[in-house]
């Protein structure tokens, strides 16, 4: 799982990853994050990927810290717990800080016939760069009325 992020003035992408779920097809969402996150340190080491530490403090205290040095946000996870849960649920929290940025709706993803997201880019100049898959957030109704918005739009 990664997170991306854009640093300082030179725009360089920097990639983040904070967990590792699966390593040469087998499935490590069974193992204990910390050692979900040992096979993670060693695959990336001596790359130009950061890797994401774990921290044992406040969580408020770090998601400010985060939100005061200019990162996405902080991604919480319950440390001793023994398997990584698939979806939603209390073991993982991620929490973004409220940076806010006004993005072009460049396209939507459909799964089969099912809602999926909408791909967004942020204008630089005349060119519309790839800023992202949202795909969470939409409710079956907001869904609908964005894909029915959306689908008269398709080129």
């Amino acid at each position: 799982m990664l997170q991306n992020e854009l640093r300082g003035k030179s725009n360089r992408l920097v990639m983040i990853p904070f967990d590792l779920l699966y390593l040469n097809g087998q499935d490590l969402r069974k193992l204990p994050l910390f050692e979900r996150k040992t096979h993670l340190k060693k695959l990336i080491e001596k790359t130009a990927i950061q890797f994401s530490e774990s921290f044992e403090v406040d969580g408020k205290e770090m998601f400010a810290h985060a939100c005061e040095v200019g990162r996405e946000g902080v991604v919480s996870k319950v440390r001793d717990n023994s398997r990584y849960p698939s979806g939603r649920g209390r073991d993982w929290v991620k929490k973004t800080c409220a940076q806010r940025e006004t993005l072009t709706i460049a396209g939507f993803a459909l799964d089969g016939n099912d809602w999926d997201g909408i791909y967004v880019g942020r204008r630089k100049g005349d060119d519309l760069i790839y800023a992202g898959k949202v795909d969470h957030g939409f409710d079956k109704t907001s869904a609908a009325d964005l894909r029915e918005r959306l689908t008269p739009l398709i080129r």
